[in-house]
């Protein structure tokens, strides 16, 4: 995995080394330089001038906008609909074996509610790509949800893994691309991290 990683990062770097020089030197028409690994692509606010020019060069093979949209429209689950769930999959028989205990599972979302009583203690505040910090406190349920289906207590089917939360929406279930290949790319980073979870509708 790490090699893989560094193989990425030193694509970018050599691929996107002419456009951050190129928005350093025009930084009044462009703004917000930011590259990504994980997908070979690039963020960054310009005027029309400059994404013309941009759009010219042979390295440039798509350029879009970056709109925020909503992802997902969360309705909360029922407790007798989710422990059927367990009981078909077998989950219960399973957990006899394996618990989860020793893994670590990103849950990319709109955050995990880190302080609820089938979580807490094994919730690692990861990063927050909507306010761009490190809280990724949960603002809208999804998230939770899913952190639960994954490692709760009560209807996780590992509930002994340790979450690793990572906001990529709003309390909306909003967010953008950027917002969505910065959390991405910061769990493929992430060392000691086994398994990566994102349902976004």
């Amino acid at each position: 995995k790490a090699q893989l990683i560094d193989i990425l990062k030193s694509k970018a770097d050599e691929s996107h080394h002419w456009l951050k020089q190129y928005s350093e030197q025009r930084s009044a028409e462009v703004k917000g330089f930011k590259s990504f690994w994980i997908a070979n692509m690039v963020a960054l606010q310009a005027t029309p001038a400059a994404l013309e020019e941009i759009a010219r060069q042979p390295e440039v093979e798509e350029i879009f906008l970056d709109e925020e949209q909503v992802f997902i429209d969360y309705k909360p689950g029922v407790p007798t609909r989710d422990a059927w769930g367990l009981e078909k999959i077998g989950s219960k028989e399973v957990n006899k074996t394996y618990t989860g205990k020793g893994i670590l599972v990103a849950v990319i979302d709109t955050g995990v509610n880190y302080n609820h009583d089938d979580l807490k203690g094994r919730v690692i505040k990861g990063k927050d790509c909507i306010n761009n910090d490190m809280d990724p406190l949960d603002d809208n349920g999804h998230g939770s949800h899913c952190a639960g289906t994954v490692a709760g207590t009560t209807f996780g089917v590992a509930p002994e893994a340790t979450i690793l939360a990572i906001k990529v929406l709003s309390g909306y279930g909003s967010g953008s691309w950027q917002n969505v290949a910065d959390g991405v790319q910061y769990a493929a980073d992430y060392k000691g991290l086994h398994i990566a979870s994102m349902s976004l509708g």
